[in-house]
């Protein structure tokens, strides 16, 4: 629950320092590999950890996601997440942001 609310206030913060930015054609923003560490029933989310991140990121980066289809995922699962934007600011905005899941293996 923690987690939640810190993530909300982050993003609250994020989105009044950068405004709305500007809208554009979808491009891919990151990938990441995952492990499912939680569902959010409520929102139909998952939470996922990011495991195997490059340098420029660290292991542990926690995710919430949409899914669609929500049953699907189990804790513990392993995916590959691409992560589309489709504004030019860097921020967590669920209206600008759509994602490719695929499990792995």
């Amino acid at each position: 629950m923690r987690e939640k609310i810190l993530v909300t206030i982050i993003l609250l913060l994020c989105s009044g320092c950068y405004g709305p930015g500007e809208t554009v054609e979808w491009y891919e923003s990151f990938r990441f590999h995952g492990v499912v560490v939680h569902k959010n029933m409520k929102d139909e989310l998952i939470v996922l950890e990011e495991v195997d991140a490059p340098e420029s990121r660290k292991d542990g980066n926690r995710f919430e996601i949409p899914v669609d289809d929500f049953e699907k995922y189990q804790k513990g699962d392993k995916v590959h997440v691409i992560v589309e934007t489709n504004t030019t600011n860097d921020v967590w905005d669920l209206d600008h942001l759509r994602f490719h899941i695929k499990p792995l293996e």
